[in-house]
């Protein structure tokens, strides 16, 4: 199993120019990236193309990975967000996604008729 994240995805995907002719959709992210390589001023540029790219990445992508790496490709996302809203049925099993709120040290909910809202921020 291979999880791909911020620290590895330079060196598995920035790098490597033959898994990049699989993402053509994602080439100024990569040009964006090059250019930062070659000026120190514009690392930052570098790293936001690699944080987009990463949280870019949908089911679709992950399956070219993994056939790419003859692997099963595990994605771990950064999220960044200063203020993240969820909204969820009231009968539904949202367990599963309240894990999103791991970093997010302020949260409140409010829930109507139909639904449970929740906002989250840092």
């Amino acid at each position: 199993m291979l999880y791909l994240n911020l620290h590895n995805v330079e060196e598995l995907i920035f790098y490597d120019k033959n898994i990049q002719i699989h993402f053509p959709e994602f080439r100024s992210l990569f040009d964006q990236w090059r250019l930062a390589q070659m000026s120190p001023a514009l690392r930052s540029l570098g790293k936001r193309s690699v944080i987009d790219f990463m949280n870019s990445l949908d089911d679709a992508h992950v399956e070219i990975l993994q056939g790419y790496f003859d692997t099963k490709v595990t994605i771990t996302k950064l999220e960044y967000n200063i203020v993240k809203n969820l909204k969820f049925p009231i009968l539904s099993n949202f367990g599963t996604e309240l894990d999103l709120a791991v970093g997010f040290t302020n949260i409140t909910t409010y829930r109507d008729k139909n639904y449970v809202y929740i906002s989250m921020w840092r």
